[in-house]
């Protein structure tokens, strides 16, 4: 029979594997066109056999270009095996792999692309979670999601603080401030304070907890010199 020959072609899951995409086709059409035939739960369990093969392919494949560190590539294998395999037995952990690519991606990524790519981690491990709640990987994965929401958190906090300080220098330099009881000595005091803010800004290892409170003290100092509350 041409497919058995096929079959028999088939090469280890890390070859290439137009042998066996060429058996599970032949056979196929054998078990379509013969059901009852003797032959056909024969050629049943050989496309099981060859199809198994090419999902255990497509897995490694995403866990190779994980440990080559190509994340793209590795997230696209994937999710694109998650998506053409829903009933294999890898499936629980190549969901697993794409939130720990996905961290992996963003820790290596430009400061300009982070933010997004914390999403996408995060993102995935709330699907995660909904498909698999009691997951051997879970505590894992919970580790590299909660990373990435505070390192998102953390970059939301200094965009917020950095803006407002440019707002408030702004607004000294040019004297906005309407207040007329607004001093020099004022001035220079929340000069003083936005300087102190910068500093922690520019601090890798300020906390986020430090840097709130700094922002605190700017803002209110702000509001008690100002018509309105909000700048």
């Amino acid at each position: 029979m041409f497919g058995y020959s096929l079959y028999m072609q088939s090469p280890e899951y890390d070859l290439d594997q137009t042998p066996s995409y060429e058996a599970i086709n032949v056979m196929q059409n054998f078990i379509n066109q013969y059901p009852t035939s003797e032959f056909a739960k024969n050629a049943g369990g050989i496309v099981n056999e060859l199809e198994l093969k090419l999902e255990k392919k497509e897995f490694e494949n995403g866990k190779l270009y994980f440990k080559l560190r190509k994340y793209e590539a590795a997230i696209v294998t994937l999710e694109n095996f998650i998506t053409e395999f829903p009933g294999s037995s890898f499936q629980e952990e190549a969901f697993f792999l794409t939130i720990q690519t996905a961290h992996d991606y963003a820790q290596a990524s430009i400061r300009s692309a982070q933010n997004k790519r914390f999403e996408s981690c995060i993102d995935k491990y709330q699907t995660f979670v909904d498909k698999y709640p009691n997951s051997n990987f879970l505590k894992e994965a919970e580790k590299y999601a909660e990373t990435d929401k505070k390192q998102k958190e953390d970059r939301e906090q200094k965009l917020k603080c950095t803006n407002y300080c440019e707002k408030i220098e702004k607004m000294l330099e040019t004297d906005k401030i309407s207040n007329p009881n607004f001093t020099e000595e004022d001035k220079n005091e929340i000069k003083l304070l936005t300087s102190n803010l910068r500093e922690m800004l520019l601090n890798e290892n300020e906390s986020s907890e430090s840097i709130e409170e700094a922002f605190k003290k700017v803002q209110n100092r702000m509001e008690r010199h100002m018509e309105t509350n909000t700048l």
